[in-house]
Parts: structure tokens; C-alpha cells; sequence
């Protein structure tokens, strides 16, 4: 936890145990400080990753931020290497395939990456008393119900995407019930300005013209608020 960091002195001063305030000499040898075990975030290179890496270090929590090329989550070898190195006492799995279309000509590797990754991660996160975090989204409705989606409402994908983080879903939850899974619409925020928001606002400040799907409705998530709640 954060009090047995040095980060914690930042203000000057802690607290005893009797609840009075005590000043820090910052002078003290920081390597007497046991070694934190960190979050491990999967995904680093995505959007989701990069943003838990960003507020993770804005509140002072130790995460080692991990790529597909070091670690395959759906490799047992290659999680078992990276789960021994590190020993994080979390994992929060923002690796996935993103591309919806594309995913019905790419089956094998979209199942890969979102159904059998996270159930993998599941399991041996079971086995190591480790929480886990991971992501699923609006993919898995047939978009037919006339309000808003609530996590009750059963799941109905209607494109191969959406099937894959269904059966992740499942497949997580009964490995590992203390899972959070987390569904989100598309993501927006203020450092990835290549999503959809993004682009549109540099066309428009540009004078340009900015062109959008007709037939869709979408409810879009902030990336700070998101990440911060998680």
C-alpha cells in the first residue's frame, strides 16, 4: 500500500500511531523501504493501457506496464514467466483485439486475444491470489433494447467480435468470480487523438469537414473518469 512508500511523505509530515502529525527527514535512505509489489498492466501500447500507466503514476501507484512482445496472455509459458518476475498483486488487462471488422476474416487470433487471453489470466491469477481486472463492451447487445444496457441484460452479440468478449466474459467470471469485469462504449479522451472524438475535433478546428456513421448510436466513455473508477 502506498504508506509503506516514500511517496507518502510528499507534504513534509505523516502520522504516528497515536494520530499526531510527525515531520520526515528526507534524508532517509530510500532503498531501507521494502520493494512494493506492482500492478501489472497488459496492453501498454493500447489507448486503455497507456491511460492506466499515465493515472497510475499520477496517484502514486507502483505498475510495470507490459506489451504483447513481452508478454502473450494467451502464451501459459510467457504469463508464468512474467507472474514470477514480477509478482504483482493485480493485473489490469487492457490486451484485447480491437478491430470489429476485421475480426470476422481474423477469427482465430480475435478469439485468441479476447477469449482465451483473459480466461488464461483468470486461472492464474486464482492459483496466485491475484485480482484481476479486464474489459469487455457493448459489443456483446444486439443493439435491439430501446433504452440504456445495464449489467443484468443478457448477452446477445451479433457479430463475431462481440461473441468473442461474451465467451471471455463467462469464462473469466466462472474461473474467477472476484473478477471485475468492465464494459464500456467506445473510448474517448483527452491523450489518444487518433479515436473518433479526436479526429473529428482537429478536422473542425482545421475548418474542416467532419463525417460520421448515421446509422449508430453510441454511449462513448471517458478515459480519465473510466480508468480512475476501475
Amino acid at each position: 500500500g502506498w504508506w509503506k512508500r516514500p511517496e507518502r511523505f510528499i507534504y513534509g509530515f505523516s502520522v504516528d500511531d497515536n494520530g499526531d502529525a510527525i515531520t520526515q527527514d528526507f534524508s532517509a535512505d530510500k532503498n531501507s523501504f521494502e520493494p512494493v509489489r506492482p500492478i501489472l498492466i497488459t496492453g501498454g501500447l493500447t489507448a486503455l493501457g497507456q491511460a492506466f500507466a499515465r493515472i497510475c503514476k499520477a496517484r502514486g501507484i507502483p505498475c510495470y506496464v507490459s506489451s504483447r512482445q513481452h508478454l502473450d496472455i494467451a502464451d501459459r509459458k510467457s504469463v508464468h514467466k512474467a507472474l514470477f518476475k514480477l509478482q504483482p498483486w493485480a493485473i489490469i488487462n487492457a490486451e484485447g483485439y480491437e478491430r470489429i471488422d476485421e475480426a470476422e476474416s481474423h477469427r482465430s487470433y480475435c478469439h485468441r486475444q479476447n477469449t482465451e487471453g483473459p480466461a488464461l489470466l483468470a486461472m492464474e491469477c486464482v492459483e496466485r491470489d491475484t485480482r484481476l481486472v479486464t474489459f469487455s463492451n457493448g459489443q456483446v447487445f444486439d443493439g435491439r433494447k430501446t433504452g440504456s444496457y445495464v449489467e443484468g441484460d443478457p448477452a446477445n452479440p451479433i457479430n463475431y467480435y462481440g461473441s468473442c468478449k461474451a465467451e471471455a466474459e463467462w469464462r473469466v467470471l466462472a474461473a474467477m468470480p472476484s473478477a471485475l469485469v468492465m464494459r464500456t462504449g467506445p473510448l474517448f479522451g483527452p491523450w489518444d487523438e487518433h479515436d473518433f472524438f479526436g479526429t473529428a475535433m482537429r478536422q473542425l478546428q482545421q475548418g474542416e469537414q467532419s463525417v460520421a456513421a448515421s446509422d449508430m448510436m453510441l454511449s462513448p466513455t471517458y478515459i480519465p473518469d473510466f480508468v480512475n473508477i476501475c
